[in-house]
């Protein structure tokens, strides 16, 4: 796991990028360097030594013609070489060297065949051109700026932030976090900096000191077909757990003793017990809030230790932060995330990954993406059951009925009504009328997505695919991409810890989309559940758990602070009218109190990144 930093330009300024790397260190605190390539081309690299830690191995890494920087783990390395390199002597044992290779060996279709996480940079001086690319689901981040006759690109958003002397605010993309609660779409909420989107595949080269970009690729293209699953004639149950068993031992290749994220709920349950199965020592960590008005917050802590104890391993209870710590730790967050998220697991997480970094942990396993692919959310089977009454659409005009229809043809609209913080009706009711244009903008791209595809990204549209597989594949696409696996990678890797995810391996998700097409989506986790009936020895939570936090105590707890940032909203003109935070926070109105945190967060975030008020 590293981090990784450049610029592209008949005049390469050097300077930034030394601010830049140290910007990166928590990302890569074994090791740092910087190459002038050439004339045109300045790459630089910070490293988080996992795999083949000898200096040899260190970034920028030459290999021929080739110069890379990479960010990520290619889980299956190894067989890819034996496969494709056997004639070829290695100069390490990284899997930085096998995508280099392949890279050469294969161009963009290499990445075809990885399964693993990555961001990455690779500059050919034979051709003179710079490829940057990114992991299907979106794991690590790749950032970028395009002046025209320059590109600069980095792991971290904060360090070209500093680069632009006068930071405008991308409406766009702000009217997209207070919709969705997250960014999802290509413009980040600083005007100029953009990010390549999850799976693609971008060249770029210097004609007549103009930075030009050739078509995009998409990695992740048909992955599922690329990526063979063998099946044969065995058994269902058995073919998902030893997928599901060799992502895990995948992922922990050469390493004995493991952090696991234990929620209490089946899917990091799983996760535990392929471990103990695996034979590996784990420490299993779970949160526990001290400070809160209500029991539930720590049931998942209750239920992660009676699993951990039955399976024998050693269990860490990690407190959250005092409650008037909620501004300190909202900035720490702030840091750690450089984009705005209103997630508040994202706070609580800090705790949880500081306690693996003092243990000395490098590598955690959780349970995140089995939900997406093993049909976990609830909204799944009422989706479902709405499946069933098509043939009233034609008698009723019921709300619901209408969702589903739109469900159906898997338009985005309809799968952001489940997720979204505002509503569009409601943004444009809460921003002042300059921000108007925004939101027309934002929703004709969201329009767009049906037939034009989301940034290039959208899932597979096949005609008779289900209304639940439609939302499954736009949660994989959007939310677990775009929000979940870029706060768990920024709150992780500030603490130098590799969260890995084996519910996300590329070959499992390619078996259990046959699986759903044959036998259906298995609703609640069915086939997951089938395939590991142990798991009924265990007190899982079925409701869905994963550290939920107790939000709205913390303003309650905290109302003066939380009034006067969303009042900078109000005097900076953003809002149109003062937000009524202690009536809201005091009504119990869920959604309400969800719309005040985002708005928090948000102010914050500009008071830092845009205002920059202390910063």
């Amino acid at each position: 796991m590293c981090g990784v930093v450049g610029e592209l330009s008949n005049a390469p300024d050097v300077s930034w990028m030394d601010s830049a790397i140290c910007d990166l260190r928590r990302r890569g605190p074994d090791s740092a360097g910087k190459v002038v390539i050439d004339s045109k081309v300045v790459m630089g690299a910070t490293r988080l030594a996992m795999v083949d830690s000898h200096s040899r191995s260190n970034q920028p890494m030459q290999i021929d013609q080739l110069v890379i920087s990479f960010n990520g783990e290619i889980y299956n390395y190894r067989e890819l070489s034996k496969t494709y390199l056997k004639e070829v002597f290695l100069e390490t044992e990284s899997d930085t060297e096998i995508l280099s290779r392949l890279y050469r060996l294969l161009g963009p279709e290499a990445f075809l065949s990885f399964n693993g996480m990555w961001a990455t940079a690779i500059f050919d001086k034979s051709e003179s051109s710079l490829t940057l690319a990114r992991d299907p689901g979106g794991k690590k981040p790749l950032y970028m700026i395009n002046e025209g006759d320059s590109l600069r690109y980095s792991s971290s958003f904060l360090s070209l932030a500093r680069t632009i002397s006068k930071p405008v605010l991308n409406k766009v993309s702000l009217v997209n976090y207070l919709h969705l609660g997250f960014v999802s779409i290509r413009n980040l909420p600083i005007d100029g900096i953009t990010q390549v989107m999850p799976g693609e595949v971008i060249d770029y080269r210097i004609e007549d000191s103009i930075v030009l970009s050739s078509d995009k690729k998409e990695s992740d293209k048909n992955v599922s077909k690329r990526l063979k699953v063998e099946r044969g004639k065995r058994s269902l149950n058995k073919d998902i757990r030893e997928a599901v068993m060799q992502s895990v031992e995948l992922r922990t290749r050469g390493y004995d003793h493991v952090a696991l994220l234990l929620s209490g709920g089946i899917d990091s349950t799983i996760v535990g017990l392929v471990l103990r199965e695996l034979q590996k020592e784990v420490s299993a960590y779970s949160l526990k809030w001290e400070e809160t008005d209500k029991d539930r917050y720590n049931y998942d802590a209750s239920r992660a230790y009676e699993i951990s104890k039955l399976m024998g391993f050693n269990f860490k209870l990690v407190n959250s932060f005092p409650i008037l710590k909620l501004s300190e730790v909202t900035n720490e967050y702030l840091i750690a995330m450089e984009e705005p998220n209103c997630n508040p697991t994202g706070l609580s997480a800090l705790s949880l990954f500081s306690a693996i970094k003092e243990d000395g942990l490098r590598i955690a396993l959780g349970g995140d993406g089995g939900d997406e692919i093993f049909a976990g959310y609830p909204r799944y089977r009422k989706i479902a059951r709405l499946q069933h009454l098509d043939f009233l659409f034609r008698l009723t005009k019921h709300s619901n009925f209408e969702r589903f229809r739109k469900f159906n043809t898997g338009e985005f609209e309809s799968w952001s009504d489940w997720h979204d913080v505002f509503s569009f009706k409601e943004i444009q009711n809460l921003l002042a009328p300059e921000y108007s244009g925004a939101t027309n903008d934002l929703m004709s791209r969201y329009n767009a997505l049906h037939s034009s595809g989301y940034d290039g990204t959208s899932p597979e549209r096949e005609t008779k695919t289900s209304a639940v597989e439609h939302c499954m594949n736009w949660d994989k696409r959007i939310w677990l991409a775009h929000e979940s696996n870029t706060r768990l990678d920024k709150i992780s890797m500030y603490h130098s810890v590799e969260l890995r995810s084996p519910f996300q391996d590329l070959f499992l998700d390619g078996l259990m989309k046959e699986i759903r097409e044959r036998f259906g989506p298995g609703l609640d986790k069915a086939h997951l559940k089938s395939a590991f009936p142990e798991l009924e020895q265990f007190p899982t939570l079925e409701k869905k758990s994963g550290f939920i936090s107790p939000v709205g105590h913390w303003m309650r707890s905290n109302l003066e602070l939380i009034d006067d940032d969303i009042s900078k909203l109000s005097e900076r003109k953003i809002l149109l009218e003062k937000w009524n935070t202690q009536k809201i926070l005091n009504s119990g109105n869920y959604r309400l109190i969800r719309q005040t945190w985002s708005l928090y967060i948000m102010s914050r975030w500009l008071q830092k990144l845009i205002w920059r008020v202390g910063a």
